[in-house]
């Protein structure tokens, strides 16, 4: 049984904050629930931490992006054409804290 609809959108709303404290607060929570997602749950919340990623300017909150991606990746079945994405993301922005994510999620795009 996949979380509430009004539960899964009210995380997409937090991952939306303005503020970068509250994004990545929100991809923290995601990880949380990663048992919970249905298939197409999981799929469009891993599409759109890995769009928030690819314009994050906060480390913090790039962090727990990838982080959540990757836990939500490693842990449900989730379409490999979405990976994809993660091809997106500006190498130069990769830190030592957020290489291993980056990496993970290179590596399962570039078999995709």
């Amino acid at each position: 049984m996949s979380i509430q609809t009004a539960d899964f959108l009210a995380l997409l709303r937090a991952l939306l904050d303005q503020k970068a404290s509250g994004r990545a607060r929100a991809s923290d929570d995601a990880t949380d629930w990663v048992n919970g997602y249905s298939d197409r749950q999981a799929e469009t919340l891993v599409a759109v931490l890995l769009w928030l990623a690819e314009h994050e300017s906060d480390q913090n909150a790039l962090e727990a992006e990838l982080h959540a991606a990757t836990e939500i990746v490693e842990n449900r079945d989730v379409d490999p054409r979405i990976l994809r994405e993660a091809r997106a993301l500006d190498p130069s922005k990769i830190t030592i804290a957020t290489s291993e994510y980056y990496n993970y999620l290179i590596s399962l795009a570039k078999a995709s």
